[in-house]
């Protein structure tokens, strides 16, 4: 009986020491895992709060530079040519003035400012440098059905 009871604490201990070096390994690959799966999963919000940190302790986020209509337009190239509004507005260039109006109409209705009253500064940005776009490219298209 003696040697079975130094047996049995020698496994133990064996076993204990093989279980306390896996953990070790495997600890660090199961935390990279998991901040991997976590910072796909909540990478829009990662994103939002290294913008939040940006911004000083004094001041709102609505305060802070945000890109006039003009430098979006420009960074997104889009820039006003003669065929531009009719890819802005969907429509043939064959396409009647009811045709152009309906398309006007509805492009206004889904991206008018007053549609984002609620929302971020940004968001009342993008609309209006939508709506402005919307806006002259159907000037643009009244223009060249007029001329027609």
């Amino acid at each position: 009986m003696g040697s079975f009871g130094i047996r049995s604490t020698s496994n133990c201990f064996t076993v204990n020491a093989i279980a306390t070096i896996f953990a070790a390994l495997a600890t660090p690959i199961i935390y990279f895992i998991r901040r991997y799966s976590l910072r796909w999963q909540y990478g829009l919000e990662f994103c939002v709060f290294a913008d939040l940190s940006d911004v000083g302790p004094t001041e709102s986020i609505y305060e802070s530079d945000i890109a006039s209509g003009e430098e979006i337009a420009a960074a997104t190239g889009d820039t006003q040519n003669e065929e531009d509004w009719i890819r802005i507005l969907g429509v043939s260039e064959t396409a009647t003035i009811q045709e152009v109006k309906e398309a006007y109409k509805t492009l206004i209705k889904q991206n008018h400012s007053d549609r984002v009253q609620g929302m971020s500064q940004a968001f009342k940005k993008l609309a209006e440098v939508e709506t402005k776009k919307i806006n002259a490219a159907y000037r643009q298209a009244l223009s060249v059905a007029s001329a027609a």
